[in-house]
């Protein structure tokens, strides 16, 4: 998974430096409100497992073909926080993760006049989680005597992404469901995340500035 990922920021900047006439450069910021889906270890957990928000932003590349643009490749490079709230028995803690994504988007539009394009888009998104509070988790359920203290979670992670948006000038707003492949769980056998996975909706607001 960990050379997925570095191949997938190679193609990003060579796309970037190959196709220097037709990239449009941007930063995009907006909303994540994220869940788990799948059966826990613990069906109880599992139950009590909610939608939590939080937050994503970085920078974001549109490769449009063709004079009109219909099709367009957008590869974007962010900082993404995912929560899950949890509420068992006497936990009651948001499991919050902070993640390097690279998604890749395929996009089909439809220019509307000369400002404004409207889209649906879906492709892979592949990311690393670079820190999470899973010990604060080991440390609460060490306190209240709770016998569930395997709280890993896999670092690499990757799934399908599908949305559509507007862009209109300069600015694009999109929305976006993420379906997670893999599942959440650590390297441990019989962990907490066992056979959950992730999904993520996104609200988002680019500006392209070059």
């Amino acid at each position: 998974m960990k050379k997925i990922l570095v191949a997938a920021l190679v193609a990003v900047m060579s796309l970037v430096s190959v196709e220097s006439n037709a990239k449009v450069l941007g930063v995009k910021a907006g909303a994540n409100i994220s869940s788990l889906s799948g059966v826990s270890s613990l069906d109880a957990f599992g139950d009590a497992l909610a939608n939590a928000a939080n937050f994503q932003g970085g920078l974001v590349f549109n490769f449009g073909f063709g004079q009109k643009k219909i099709v367009a490749l957008q590869p974007e490079v962010l900082i993404s926080f995912r929560d899950a709230s949890v509420d068992w028995e006497d936990l009651d803690l948001k499991l919050t993760t902070s993640r390097l994504e690279v998604p890749v988007n395929l996009q089909a539009g439809l220019n509307i006049g000369k400002v404004a394009r409207v889209y649906v888009q879906a492709g892979p998104y592949f990311s690393y989680v670079l820190s999470d509070n899973t010990a604060s988790f080991q440390e609460y359920a060490s306190q209240i005597g709770s016998a569930v203290t395997d709280f890993d979670v896999s670092r690499f992670n990757w799934g399908i992404g599908i949305g559509a948006g507007v862009q209109l000038f300069s600015f694009q707003l999109s929305a976006k469901y993420d379906f997670g492949i893999n599942e959440l769980e650590g390297a441990d056998v019989g962990s907490l995340w066992d056979g959950m996975k992730d999904r993520n909706l996104s609200i988002s607001l680019a500006w392209f500035f070059l």
